[in-house]
Parts: C-alpha cells; sequence; structure tokens
C-alpha cells in the first residue's frame, strides 16, 4: 500500500514489513535489530524519519497511523522472533 504522510519530504512507498536496521539501510530480515531501533524510537531515543515511518509502521495492519510507537514494537519483537 502506498502511504504518504504530510510533511514527510521524500516519502515513497509504505512497506511495512518491520526492517528497522540497520538504520537508514534495511537488510531486508527483520531480527533483533529492528526490535532494537524500534524500541529506540518507542522511547524518543531517536527520531522516525520517512525511512523508519515507511518500513516500521506496521500497526494497525494495512493501515498505518503515521506513528511508530509500542503497538509497532510489539508486532515487530513478534516478527523477529518467528
Amino acid at each position: 500500500a502506498w502511504a504518504v504522510r504530510p510533511g514527510d519530504v521524500g516519502a515513497g512507498p509504505h512497506i511495512g514489513d518491520g526492517d528497522l536496521a540497520p538504520l537508514n539501510a534495511p537488510d531486508g530480515v527483520v531480527n533483533a535489530a529492528d526490535v532494537l531501533v524500534a524500541t529506540r524510537i518507542t522511547l524518543n531515543l531517536l527520531a522516525a524519519g520517512a525511512n523508519q515511518l515507511a518500513h516500521g509502521d506496521v500497526y494497525p495492519p494495512g493501515n498505518p497511523d503515521g506513528v511508530i510507537n509500542l503497538q509497532d514494537l510489539i508486532l515487530i519483537a513478534k516478527a523477529a522472533l518467528q
């Protein structure tokens, strides 16, 4: 699904795969590194840019809400454990 959020300069397609790491260079695998980046964003230790929102905004599924928060973190952690 394509989701461009107002204010996201250069925002492209919404991918929603949870692949956040390495930062700004997703590697195609959802693992503990992605959970770490999602945790840092959730705790406001790292600002989510357009790339992070495109990959890490996974909640609600199929209808991203424009933020990466605890709900997204839980889904990314679940994907990393599979």
